[in-house]
Order: structure tokens, then sequence, then C-alpha cells
């Protein structure tokens, strides 16, 4: 045993006090620290990759002369040819509307427009491409494609 104030003979006591509290520190830093810097590194991986930068546009439909013909349109759109979760279903009814907007928060990329249009007793199906990114505005123009 060293009494106060005096060093102990040979460096083994010493070197054994700091080698254990050394342990102890690694110890904390193993078993509390280490674990919370993954997990704190794996949310900032995971927050960066799923980051998507989501477009806003607005997209006008428009119907032109064919606006009377018109009774029911349905618009779905399609990403890389997968379906997203956006479409537009509107029943035009006897006032014609020769064009109408819609807005749409959708990842900047190469998008199709799929259109179903009820003429009369008729169904059209038509196809419009588009890009997508930042704020913009997409015109599908359907005059000409709804006309006999």
């Amino acid at each position: 045993m060293v009494e106060s104030g005096q060093f102990p003979a040979d460096g083994d006591s010493f070197q054994s006090s700091v080698t254990s509290v050394d342990r102890n520190f690694r110890d904390v830093l193993r078993k509390r620290v280490a674990p919370l810097a993954f997990l704190a590194a794996v949310g900032l991986l995971a927050a960066e990759t799923c980051r998507v930068e989501a477009a806003r546009i607005t997209v006008r439909v428009e119907l032109g002369e064919a606006a009377s013909r018109v009774d029911r349109l349905r618009i779905d759109y399609f990403f890389e040819g997968d379906p997203i979760d956006a479409f537009v279903e509107r029943e035009l009814g006897a006032a014609p509307v020769t064009s109408f907007e819609h807005e749409l928060q959708i990842p900047a990329g190469l998008y199709e427009a799929r259109v179903r249009a009820r003429t009369g007793g008729e169904t059209r199906q038509l196809s419009r491409r588009f890009q997508a990114g930042g704020a913009a505005t997409v015109v599908l123009d359907l005059a000409d494609d709804l006309l006999p």
C-alpha cells in the first residue's frame, strides 16, 4: 500500500491503475457511444439516400374545339413505365371546358401521361411524354387528336 504523496517503488501499480481507467473508458465507448454513433451514421445515410427532390408542376390540358365532344377524361401518369399515384378524372358534362389545370408534385424525370377520353359513344386513348423538373407548366394539347 502506498501512502498519500508517495510513489510506488515499482511502476506496475501505477501502470495497472492507468490501464484499468483506460479499459473502463474503452468499455464505455464500445458499449454506449459506438452504437449511438452507428445509428446516427445509418440514419444520416438513409436520409441522404431517400431524399428525392420533388418538382411541383402545373399540367394544363387543352381540349380546344373538341371540348364540346368530350364527356369524360381520365389521365394516368407513369414514370419509367410504372404507374404513380397521380391521376385526374373529370366529368366535363354539358358546359364545355376548353382547358383546365391541375398540379402534380413528382420527382424530376421523364413521364408519360396516358389519356382516356370518352367522346360520345367511343373511348379514345392518347399518350403524351413530358419532362418534369423545377417549377414548370406542362401543356397536354389534345385538341387535334379528339376531333373527328
